[in-house]
């Protein structure tokens, strides 16, 4: 995945690494406080403990595939943030128990856009880039994203993101039974879902 530097530049910043590693804690500092503030506004949702949950899901898959370490560190920056494009979504949509009509869920869909810019700062453009496509199935992901590697991160973003949609409780719905999450990740792996994703998290009993 060396070339990835090339396209979206260096996971970590030039020198001076004392001023560079200032920078990047500052800016996680403040993409993590604005978790926080939206862990505060809706605590029943969980989002910041959901997105912990998504990016050690996203760093067992990452580590399974072979991924630099460099790499799997935006990721992980980019699933604990993946969220936080939340904190522009209207409260009332977010505290909703029944099932969002098409229109709400394209309003909260746009978080990731808003996402992808807060968090630049943290993960840059790769990690930016991993946020703005969290919704997109590994199908659409394929048809969107030339550059594989580029492809297996993101896939790998949305498959945990799911997975742990389907095995944590929400307010709205319960986790699936085990037997039924794991038929419908091999039923979707490579249309639905990154397929080595989905191979780590069977591989581990699912």
């Amino acid at each position: 995945m060396k070339f990835l530097s090339s396209l979206f530049g260096s996971p970590r910043r030039e020198p001076p690494p004392d001023l560079a590693d200032a920078e990047d804690e500052a800016a996680l500092a403040a993409a993590s406080a604005l978790m926080v503030a939206l862990e505060r506004r809706d605590d029943e949702l969980g989002l910041a403990r959901h997105c912990a949950r998504v990016a050690m899901l996203a760093d067992r898959f990452a580590a399974h595939q072979g991924i630099d370490p460099e790499f799997r560190a935006v990721l992980h920056h980019a699933a604990l943030l993946h969220e936080v494009g939340m904190i522009g979504v209207p409260a009332g949509l977010l505290r909703k128990t029944e099932v969002l009509t098409r229109a709400e869920l394209e309003i909260v869909h746009r978080q990731a856009e808003l996402g992808a810019e807060i968090a630049r700062g943290v993960c840059g453009p790769l990690g930016a880039t991993l946020i703005r496509h969290q919704y997109d199935d590994y199908a659409t992901l394929r048809d969107i994203l030339a550059d594989e590697e580029v492809l297996v991160l993101a896939g790998i973003l949305r498959t945990a993101d799911v997975v742990e949609a389907i095995t944590c409780p929400r307010p709205y719905q319960p986790p699936l039974p085990p037997a039924t999450r794991r038929a419908l990740l091999r039923s979707g792996a490579g249309s639905l879902f990154d397929p080595g994703a989905v191979d780590a998290y069977l591989s581990k009993g699912g």
